[in-house]
């Protein structure tokens, strides 16, 4: 009974996790509250070179954010930087290399 009740807790912070997630950025990334949905400066975004930027703010981008240099922004190509075909020449190597005994530490 202490597992499911664990898990329950569990369940109900992500949900709640995902409600805030989804009040503070609107539908395609943008932030929600009004705006012009382009994810221009009006909508918190930035446009620069094909990638957009979100400011999640301070403390709202997971457990990793404070090891990483702007760990709070989020960011978001307006094209793919790989093909499919590519995708999957690296699925295929990573797989590979996993099949004969490479590891990662990261």
């Amino acid at each position: 009974a202490a597992e499911r009740s664990e898990e329950a807790r569990s369940e109900e912070e992500h949900a709640r996790e995902v409600a805030s997630g989804r009040a503070r950025f609107g539908p395609g990334g943008e932030r929600g509250g009004g705006g012009s949905g382009d994810g221009g400066e009006e909508d918190g975004g930035r446009y620069s070179g094909g990638f957009r930027t979100h400011d999640a703010g301070v403390g709202n981008a997971g457990p990793e954010e404070a090891s990483l240099r702007g760990g709070h922004l989020v960011h978001a190509t307006e094209a793919p930087l790989l093909s499919a075909e590519q995708c999957a020449s690296l699925v295929e190597e990573a797989a590979a290399a996993m099949a004969a005994g490479s590891s990662s530490s990261f």
